[in-house]
């Protein structure tokens, strides 16, 4: 069969692909929405969490911060509006309550 090498050089490029980086960004931030879920307001830790993972997905490196006005408005309006409905939704549609 196919022997897969693993070597540091392979590792590195790996760990080099924006794909890979975006998945363990993706999985870091999910990891610890987990076990903040408990500990803050439901609520407030979705938003928080909508808006670092939008920002972090839509954030240009090569840009300054200032001339992304727009991305940072856009990622606060979907953090709240989808944590709001989130809210909304589970405790009025479904009756369950969030922590």
């Amino acid at each position: 069969g196919y022997k897969i090498k693993l070597s540091p050089q392979a590792i590195k490029i790996f760990f080099k692909n924006d794909a890979i980086k975006r998945l363990l960004i993706a999985i870091f931030l999910s990891v610890f929405y987990v076990i903040l879920l408990g500990n803050i307001n439901y609520f407030l830790l979705t938003g928080m969490y909508i808006f670092i993972f939008v920002f972090a997905f839509e954030f240009k490196t090569k840009k300054n911060i200032f001339s992304q006005r727009k991305t940072l408005l856009f990622a606060f309006l979907e953090a709240v509006f989808i944590a709001a409905l989130i809210s909304f939704v589970f405790r009025y549609l479904f009756l369950v309550r969030l922590p």
